[in-house]
């Protein structure tokens, strides 16, 4: 219940009386319920993520924040996430503020697993056929009969970030792409996201793709906000074409998260689907 100013007349459809306004229980849940609902799809997609990182790994729900207080959002998650602890310190309302200036003394944390994409380079007999990648290439050598007529070796892993890197929240890691597109093609397109985790810090990851590397993702980034005017046109027997050269930026906050980007602007942020398991998205 509060109080309104005197002038305001009694309006009992409104819950207005005697210069008091009645808030029902269902009125509450109708202002908090979405943003609970909210929360506790972010946490399904950053416990869906740990998942896949480490599997098996017991992982409790800290709340921070004014809203972190919440004794019904506590319960909701409780009720939500059986299998995890809810935390909630006394002083979650301070949270924030305490790890704001604790990230300010904190510059540089460590990556835990190399990080890449699955792509194709043109093929180098010098490099495919007679040195370290040898015994592995054969088997992913293709023809590229639409665009660019010459050979290439498919799924080898690109690792841009690798195991036990130093990073910054304010320095994201930048994946080059390019992509050659039919003029009249859709843009849109998907682009698994790998984590190698075995070794140790230091150690290569696989060159190919093998059952040690995990798809954790699915990158879904939307050429089509760029104009097309941009882009390198290009012909073929085939017909004309665009060699698109873009980047993702990626940045490591309280969850892996892209930006598009091209010829230095940023058009976005990237849509990114957690998986669940190792067969869910795995055809792209």
């Amino acid at each position: 219940m509060d109080t309104v100013p005197p002038e305001v007349p009694d309006d009992l459809s409104k819950g207005v009386q005697g210069g008091s306004l009645v808030i029902t229980v269902d009125d509450l849940k109708g202002i908090y319920n979405p943003v609970v609902t909210r929360i506790l799809i972010l946490v399904q997609q950053q416990l869906g993520m740990i998942e896949n990182i480490v599997p098996g790994k017991a992982t409790p729900i800290l709340l921070v924040g004014g809203f972190g207080s919440s004794k019904y959002l506590k319960r909701c998650l409780e009720e939500r996430f059986q299998q995890c602890t809810v935390l909630q310190p006394p002083d979650a309302w301070s949270a924030v503020v305490r790890g704001a200036l604790l990230q300010a003394v904190v510059q540089k944390r460590k990556i835990r697993a190399h990080y890449g994409v699955k792509f194709s380079e043109p093929w180098n007999p010098a490099k495919h056929e007679h040195g370290e990648l040898a015994d592995f290439a054969s088997e992913h050598k293709v023809l590229d009969e639409v665009y660019e007529d010459r050979y290439f070796c498919e799924g080898r892993m690109k690792w841009y970030v690798k195991k036990g890197q130093e990073f910054s929240d304010a320095k994201p890691v930048i994946f080059h792409f390019y992509r050659n597109v039919g003029i009249y093609h859709s843009l849109k397109f998907k682009i698994e996201l790998w984590a190698y985790q075995d070794g140790e810090e230091g150690d290569s990851a696989p060159p190919f793709q093998d059952i040690s590397c995990r798809p954790i993702g699915v990158m879904r980034p939307d050429l089509s906000r760029i104009p097309r005017s941009l882009f390198e046109r290009r012909s073929s027997p085939r017909g004309d074409y665009y060699k698109i050269d873009y980047e993702l930026a990626m940045k490591f906050d309280t969850v892996i998260s892209f930006e598009l980007r091209f010829r230095g602007e940023t058009y976005g942020d990237v849509e990114v689907h957690y998986v669940d398991s190792v067969e869910e998205d795995n055809r792209i």
